[in-house]
């Protein structure tokens, strides 16, 4: 028998779920036998703790549209924006315009911090009680 033929017997066992296996011939005698025994380890028990859940305080608070309107964040075209994203604010501060029937109504801030998020879009109406600008607490 060539090292060929017995890497191939030896493959088909390996594969198989036979226990035993004995392949004879006139010039030779083969016997494979699996590793049966089963070898107990002993598992020191451990106690699955849940996850605890992290509790993330959200502090920041929307600025709502006090009337329905046309929303501006400048005073005009040309001008820079009352406010812009990380920017900070204090309570009091003007941060943008509505504009209903011909009046220009200016629209504070209601607390002091931080602009985290402008969801108006300039020149779009905004519903009564939208939410326009986010104002989270100074880092």
């Amino acid at each position: 028998m060539d090292t060929k033929q017995l890497e191939t017997i030896l493959a088909l066992f390996e594969k198989s779920t036979v226990s035993e296996m004995e392949l004879e011939s006139e010039t030779f005698k083969l016997k494979l036998k699996r590793n049966t025994e089963i070898h107990e380890v002993p598992v020191k028990p451990t106690i699955a703790q849940a996850p605890q859940p992290t509790t993330v305080v959200d502090t920041a608070h929307w600025v709502k549209a006090p009337l329905v309107g046309t929303y501006y964040h400048s005073a005009n075209p040309d001008a820079k924006p009352y406010v812009e994203v990380g920017q900070s604010v204090k309570e009091g501060q003007v941060i943008c315009l509505i504009e209903a029937m011909k009046v220009m109504n200016e629209i504070k801030a209601d607390r002091s911090g931080v602009v985290q998020e402008i969801k108006a879009i300039n020149g779009k109406m905004v519903e009564y009680n939208q939410a326009l600008v986010r104002i989270g607490d100074a880092p």
